[in-house]
């Protein structure tokens, strides 16, 4: 647990710093969450270098647009596990037992595929795979 190693777009900042444990697979799956719900990663660079200077710093937004039918209780289950702190992030246990996910999204109204989702997991999709592995950035 102080290799770092990883895929940039969903490695935790506590990986870059060499010093993790199993909140960072927590922090792995909000960003998958995310993903998922809008079609793109919240932490986005042209290069690792700056996706992992993004992850870094743990700073994300919710874009108006692509969010507007995501319901909060799903950005507020993304907000806990992307905590940049692990001890602030909620466990899997927690995750697991969260409203959203036990009840199955009970306060999403207007849910929809749309088309912009669909068009941003493309665009995400065509990107080169990356890993590194003591990458300087």
């Amino acid at each position: 647990m102080t290799t770092k190693a990883g895929t940039p777009f969903y490695v935790a900042p506590q990986v870059l710093e060499g010093k993790y444990d199993q909140a960072a697979d927590l922090w792995s799956c909000g960003v998958i969450m995310y993903v998922l719900l809008c079609g793109y990663p919240p932490f986005w660079g042209d290069t690792d270098k700056k996706v992992l200077q993004k992850v870094s710093k743990g700073s994300f937004s919710f874009n108006r647009d692509d969010w507007k039918n995501v319901s909060e209780d799903a950005k507020t289950l993304i907000r806990n596990l992307l905590k940049y702190s692990p001890k602030e992030r909620i466990t899997a246990e927690q995750a697991l037992n969260d409203e959203w996910v036990r009840e199955h999204a009970p306060r999403a109204t207007n849910v929809s595929i749309g088309t912009g989702l669909v068009d941003n997991l493309r665009g995400f999709r065509s990107q080169p795979p990356r890993c590194f592995k003591l990458v300087e950035w």
